[in-house]
């Protein structure tokens, strides 16, 4: 499981505070793409501050 995943996953804890399916499924889907951004910019430019 990478770090993306993870991040992505640990959202879900909204449900537990009485978020909407929806919209918790909506802030996985943009964790999870935003933490790939990430990678992928860190994996390109070899640096962690751009």
């Amino acid at each position: 499981m990478t770090v993306s995943e993870l991040f992505g996953l640990s959202h879900l804890a909204n449900n537990a505070f009485g978020a909407d399916v929806v919209v918790t499924a909506a802030q996985v889907i943009g964790a999870f793409t935003v933490g790939v951004g990430y990678a992928a910019l860190r994996l390109r430019t070899v640096a962690f501050w751009p």
